[in-house]
């Protein structure tokens, strides 16, 4: 009885850590490795021995700094503050404010992009800012970007670029961590059940033996 307990234990453990999906086949795995924007992956890990390996895929949302969940619409956004050349923000078109911001809207359920559906540009009070653009889905859900005026110097996008790589680099290796830690906690639980059985076996032996 116990030893039926301790398997079911274990399996319901297993569930919850390694998370099988229903259609696993129309999952399209992602290399930690390319992940260079927010959004939610699903990461491919092989656990077991050569020829036998279980696969499984992990569901794991990336965010940054400005990054905005909406755990109602189960959807997430993320979008940067953008510079421009002063009175131009009229010329630019709603398009073309989402590609400047590099805005991106993604479902939390399966990571696939979801559009803007509507873009409003509104006077800043703030001396430094000009104009905060809110950017929205269909689901209303929306995140702010700050718009500066004046001109846009090397230095601003060197220093930019080295940030973002940082701030990568650092996502990068939390999901290899989870990756790791996902793979190894099955293969421990594993082996505990199976020295458990081994113990189970030979107890078993024992008592046969004298009989």
């Amino acid at each position: 009885m116990k030893f039926g307990k301790l398997i079911t234990i274990c399996f319901i453990l297993l569930s919850f850590m390694v998370p099988v999906l229903a259609n696993e086949e129309d999952v399209e795995s992602t290399d930690p490795e390319s992940i260079k924007k927010p959004g939610t992956y699903f990461i491919k890990v092989q656990v077991g021995e050569p020829g036998n390996e279980v696969t499984r895929y992990i569901k794991t949302t990336i965010t940054f700094p400005k990054s905005k969940i909406n755990e109602k619409n189960q959807e997430g956004i993320d979008a940067s503050d953008i510079r421009i050349q002063p009175n131009t923000i009229q010329n630019l078109s709603n398009k073309e404010l989402i590609n400047k911001a590099n805005v991106r809207a993604w479902s939390l359920i399966d990571g696939k992009s979801v559009p803007i559906t509507k873009v409003m540009v509104k006077k800043s009070n703030e001396s430094q800012v000009a104009y905060v653009v809110t950017f929205s889905t269909k689901k209303n859900t929306s995140i702010q970007a700050n718009v500066y005026e004046g001109q846009v110097s090397k230095m601003s996008f060197e220093t930019l670029a080295i940030y973002l790589s940082e701030e990568h680099q650092s996502n990068r290796w939390s999901i290899t961590s989870i990756a790791v830690g996902m793979s190894i906690l099955p293969i421990i639980l594993i082996l505990v059940v199976s020295f458990y059985l081994q113990k189970q076996l030979h107890a078993s032996q024992q008592i046969l033996y004298e009989k």
